[in-house]
C-alpha cells in the first residue's frame, strides 16, 4: 500500500487498539488476518478489528505465555522473558504496519530477534518512505522499556490525529 493510503488505515487500527487499550483490554492477536476494511457508500474505507478469541482484562499484566502469531512476536516473547500485554500489542502495531507497507514481515526469522543488534530494522531502500514514518518504526521496533507507548505513537508526526 503506499504510505498516505496506510496511514488512513493505520489511523483507525490505533483508534480501535487504543480504545480497547483504555478499558482495560489487550487484544493479543493484531495481525493483518484480524484487520478487516470495509467499504461502506462513504469514500473512505473503514477498519474493523476481529477475533477477539485471544484478548484479555489487562490490568497491566505481565505473562510468558504467549498467544498470538509468531511473525507478530516481540523481542521479549521470543526469548521466553515475561512481558507487557501491552507492549505486545504495540510491537505487533508495527508488524502490521510494516506489512502494510512492504507485503512482508519487517524481519525475516523468528530466530533475528534474539539479538538486540537484530532489532534494528533495515527498510527497503526501494520505498520511498517519510521521515515521521521511519520515526514511527524506530519507536516501535524498541526492546520493551524503551519501545514507544500507544499515546507516543497518536502523537507522533506521522499519524497526526488525536484520540
Amino acid at each position: 500500500m503506499k504510505e498516505d493510503e496506510t496511514r488512513q488505515i493505520f489511523v483507525q487500527i490505533l483508534s480501535a487498539i487504543s480504545y480497547l487499550h483504555s478499558n482495560g483490554i489487550t487484544h493479543n492477536d493484531i495481525k493483518d488476518e484480524n484487520v478487516i476494511l470495509v467499504e461502506d457508500d462513504a469514500p473512505a474505507v473503514n477498519v474493523k478489528i476481529i477475533d477477539f478469541g485471544s484478548a484479555c482484562k489487562h490490568q497491566n499484566i505481565t505473562t510468558r505465555e504467549f498467544c498470538g502469531s509468531e511473525d507478530y512476536a516481540s523481542p521479549e516473547v521470543v526469548r521466553n522473558q515475561k512481558y507487557s500485554l501491552v507492549k505486545q500489542d504495540i510491537w505487533s502495531l508495527g508488524v502490521l504496519l510494516y506489512i502494510m507497507l512492504h507485503g512482508e514481515t519487517p524481519f525475516t526469522a523468528y530466530s533475528d530477534l534474539q539479538d538486540d543488534k537484530n532489532l534494528q530494522l533495515s527498510l527497503k531502500t526501494d520505498l520511498q518512505l517519510s521521515q515521521d514514518l521511519l520515526e514511527v518504526f524506530s519507536g516501535i521496533f524498541q526492546l520493551e522499556e524503551k519501545r514507544w507507548s500507544l499515546q507516543q505513537i497518536i502523537d507522533s508526526s506521522w499519524t497526526k490525529i488525536t484520540i
